[in-house]
């Protein structure tokens, strides 16, 4: 995720018309189904149940992964916002604190100054 959000910011950064346009960086979790379990496990409840139980037990709630997405955020993305490429819009999932409100003003600090 950190890697593609921020190539996709230096993207839309270097793109002739990313003045006008907004740049949503979308920095949200997605929990993965087991790579080996196919629709047609199902067909024998027994085999799909096989295949899901070691992936539950190992499975993370999106608020807990989202404490270390969401630390990243703050450390990695002021290094990359200049005036030329920030991001509009922050997509965050489940904002505990008011880091990303900081981390927003933050980067219209980088981006405009004292012009505010």
């Amino acid at each position: 995720m950190r890697e593609d959000q921020l190539q996709k910011l230096r993207n839309h950064s270097s793109s002739p018309t990313h003045k006008d346009q907004l740049f949503l960086l979308s920095w949200t979790l997605t929990q993965q189904k087991p790579a080996d379990l196919r629709p047609e496990d199902w067909l024998d409840p027994a085999k799909a149940i096989a295949k899901l139980l070691p992936w539950l037990a190992k499975l993370k709630a999106i608020r807990v992964m989202a404490y270390s997405a969401n630390k990243s955020l703050m450390v990695d993305l002021l290094a990359h916002v200049n005036a030329e490429a920030f991001p509009n819009i922050l997509y965050v999932d489940y904002i505990q604190t008011r880091d990303c409100a900081a981390l927003a003003m933050a980067v219209n600090y980088l981006v405009y100054g004292n012009d505010l």
